[in-house]
């Protein structure tokens, strides 16, 4: 059973919280999707984010000075992004 619940991984930075969200966010479309419970949306997931450095990060394919310390498993958001899956407004 799912549920609401604070998240597993403490961010220290409101940028690493933005982030982490967008690839939960996505986590959670491909859960959806394979239970079969509701037709499949082929839109991107629109992430209103007002943070200009976790857009950036998103974006870039580099890796920021500052976000060196964030989890290996989180920056395969990036990937979503150039395939389309995640759209960062």
């Amino acid at each position: 059973v799912w549920k609401s619940s604070k998240q597993s991984t403490t961010a220290q930075h409101a940028t690493e919280a933005e982030y982490i969200a967008a690839k939960e966010a996505v986590w959670i479309r491909k859960f959806v999707d394979e239970l079969g419970v509701v037709p499949s949306n082929n839109y991107p997931i629109e992430m209103n984010c007002d943070n200009a450095a976790a857009i950036s990060m998103a974006k870039e394919p580099e890796i920021m000075k500052g976000a060196r310390h964030f989890q290996r498993k989180f920056h395969y958001v990036r990937e979503f992004v150039e395939t389309g899956e995640i759209e960062m407004v």
